[in-house]
């Protein structure tokens, strides 16, 4: 396993990407330059298919954006063994399912990857979740003070 003790939800994210089949090949180095954070090297995992005919790789860097994510993750599949050119799978999360699909998410969509040698992924939309919102709830009292 990954290094226990690193920030507050490392060792629960690394652990999780082990559990599921990725490895770990690079460890993230930053840097604080005037209070903000500075990746200078991202951290790499990679997973390959159950087949092991392509090779999904995420890239992480962090950001020093206060409203949005903490993170960039930027996915890259490729053949194994370095057959192919990577494509980017411009993506918020991927992976491959029980099925052995590439799936992603960005936006409001969940998505089925298609992959085929030398040709762009095609993309098909799974579930669109564009309408769905969290409804609004009020605070129980109890729930109220601390």
């Amino acid at each position: 396993m990954a290094a226990a003790s690193r920030g507050e939800d490392y060792p629960i994210y690394s652990q999780r990407l082990e559990r599921d089949g990725w490895a770990l090949l690079q460890s993230s180095e930053h840097r604080y330059v005037r209070g903000r954070i500075e990746t200078m090297q991202p951290e790499v995992w990679r997973k390959s298919d159950r087949s092991g005919k392509w090779m999904l790789t995420s890239k992480q860097r962090h950001r020093n954006d206060p409203h949005g994510p903490w993170y960039d993750m930027t996915y890259e599949v490729s053949a194994a063994g370095g057959k192919t050119e990577p494509a980017g799978i411009a993506a918020d999360w991927a992976d491959w399912d029980q099925s052995n699909r590439l799936v992603a998410t960005r936006e409001a969509g969940l998505y089925a990857i298609k992959l085929r040698a030398r040709r762009e992924p095609e993309w098909e939309l799974l579930a669109d979740f564009t309408a769905d919102k969290p409804a609004s709830v009020e605070t129980p009292a109890w729930a109220a003070c601390w």
